[in-house]
């Protein structure tokens, strides 16, 4: 008689405790199997987006706490419907933001000391997201006016803004402080121009929501993957996407075909504006780093913006020229963010200072 018909209990648990051990090993094994595919994939992610600076400094690319407030913030004026927060620094894209206490990305303007400024409008790419602020081609272009003269240039590009907003935001806090002598209007060719002001409804969603639409101030890559991607992504596109207006243009640089009254109107207001308070309206619209490639993808826009331009009596700059020959590898920021790098910063910085010094546009008054 074996042990088994001896001691049938016995026999019959040490049996489930080897069941019940190899399933816990099972699920342990796969746990551990899930935590190094996160960790693999959290890394790959960060190097995708973000390349290898998001390893050297990897504390700028940490989650943001979202109880903190958000660097954007309503206005009190509808029509710019967002600015930035005052006085405040953080991090963006890896790079160090700071505002001075009217919410501008700049030095606070020393009372008495002010000097003729060139004040650059526009959206991310003017902006310089991914970018150290002294690097952006604003900071580039102060440096080179300097034998031409003490010009100041103040870059006051918000990430997805429209002109109208921008023209906004330029009457109630740049006026009334700096000394403008000139207002670049430097938005992509196919860009936010036309588009109309994001109602504060929308901005106060996408404010709330912020951490949502940035995963990586939330959580990490890996998990908004596994999370947000597969379980929130109808709820996201119908609570925030499908609120942009399409009937007038998107605010994500891709709508370009949209009659040119809207962008006639802002910029003759702008040209106004700059008879009555002394400055001159320069139009120098970006070229899209994704296109380099293909320089008749955005023609029509350019050419129609050139239009405009002599309708209205505004010097005109084209800005595409100046990357002829170089690869749109050399310009982007990482292979995912086709935003301009430090480099392409620089061409627009040497481009533009060329075109003011050769047309002498720093006389127009």
């Amino acid at each position: 008689m074996n042990k088994q018909t001896l001691f049938p209990d016995a026999t019959t648990a040490a049996t489930g405790r080897r069941g019940v051990g190899r399933v816990i090993g099972t699920l342990l094994n796969v746990a551990a199997g899930l935590v190094v595919f996160l960790l693999i994939a959290e890394a790959l992610l960060r190097l995708f987006y973000f390349g290898p600076d998001a390893f050297v400094h990897a504390v700028r690319y940490q989650p943001l706490d979202s109880s903190r407030p958000f660097f954007l913030v309503l206005a009190g004026d509808s029509r710019i419907a967002v600015e930035l927060r005052p006085n405040h620094r953080w991090f963006f894209l890896g790079r160090q933001r700071w505002t001075n206490r009217l919410g501008l990305a700049d030095e606070p303007p020393a009372a008495g000391k002010r000097r003729p400024t060139i004040v650059v409008l526009g959206e991310s790419y003017a902006e310089g997201g991914g970018v150290n602020m002294k690097d952006r081609f604003s900071a580039l272009l102060e440096q080179k006016l300097q034998q031409y003269g003490r010009y100041h240039v103040l870059n006051i590009a918000i990430t997805n803004t429209v002109l109208e907003s921008q023209i906004e935001l330029l009457r109630k806090n740049v006026l009334p402080y700096y000394q403008v002598s000139h207002v670049l209007v430097c938005f992509l060719a196919r860009g936010n121009m036309n588009a109309p002001v994001l109602p504060q409804r929308d901005w106060k969603y996408r404010i709330e929501h912020g951490t949502d639409m940035f995963p990586l101030w939330k959580r990490s890559f890996a998990l908004f993957i596994v999370r947000d991607y597969w379980v929130n992504l109808l709820s996201r596109a119908q609570g925030f996407v499908m609120r942009k207006q399409p009937d007038v243009g998107t605010n994500d640089g891709s709508s370009g075909s949209e009659p040119p009254d809207r962008v006639t109107t802002l910029l003759g207001e702008l040209r106004s504006m700059g008879r009555a308070q002394g400055f001159s309206v320069m139009l120098a619209p970006l070229p899209h780093m994704k296109y380099l490639h293909q320089p008749d993808h955005d023609a029509a826009d350019r050419g129609r913006l050139r239009a405009i331009a002599i309708e209205l009596g505004l010097a005109y700059i084209d800005l595409l020229p100046c990357f002829s020959g170089i690869g749109e590898r050399s310009c982007i920021l990482w292979s995912f963010n086709r935003h301009p790098n430090a480099f392409a910063h620089a061409v627009l910085a040497d481009a533009l200072a060329r075109d003011l010094y050769a047309r002498h546009l720093l006389d127009r008054k």
